[in-house]
């Protein structure tokens, strides 16, 4: 059986990164989009002793051998535009490796739909495979 996310986590990203919100809904096209997303934390500016006026969200996805991580930061007076990065890791070691380690995804940089489209065409670059030279073309 699936492991629910708490509901009032969902409820606060879709509060406060609205637009984050449908720019993942574009992208998944579907109903649920937390039945493919896990939000790891969402930091409201009155939460957070360190960042007083930054509203802030962890997310991640997965793919079938890549993790994706995302970290937002939504416009405010100190952070005038915002920004997103992002970091991909495979979900397991290679053979004979104890860890995985993880690189930045390009196309960061600020709080924009441009930029989630820039990490969208990132994420295709690191999931798609070569064709091998035995495959049949039929174009």
């Amino acid at each position: 059986m699936k492991e629910a996310q708490p509901v009032d986590l969902f409820k606060k990203f879709r509060d406060n990164f609205f637009e984050l919100f449908m720019w993942i809904k574009d992208t998944i096209s579907h109903s649920n989009i937390f039945d493919f997303i896990r939000i790891v934390n969402v930091t409201l500016p009155e939460e957070d002793t360190d960042n007083k006026d930054r509203t802030r969200c962890c997310f991640a996805f997965y793919t079938f051998m890549h993790k994706y991580v995302f970290t937002v930061v939504k416009p405010c007076k100190d952070e005038l535009e915002g920004f997103i990065s992002g970091e991909v890791s495979l979900r397991k070691p290679l053979a004979g490796e104890k860890h995985s380690g993880s690189n930045s995804l390009t196309g960061g940089g600020v709080y924009s739909e441009q930029t989630w489209i820039n990490f969208l065409k990132g994420l295709a670059r690191y999931e798609i495979v070569e064709l091998s030279p035995f495959a049949y073309r039929s174009y």
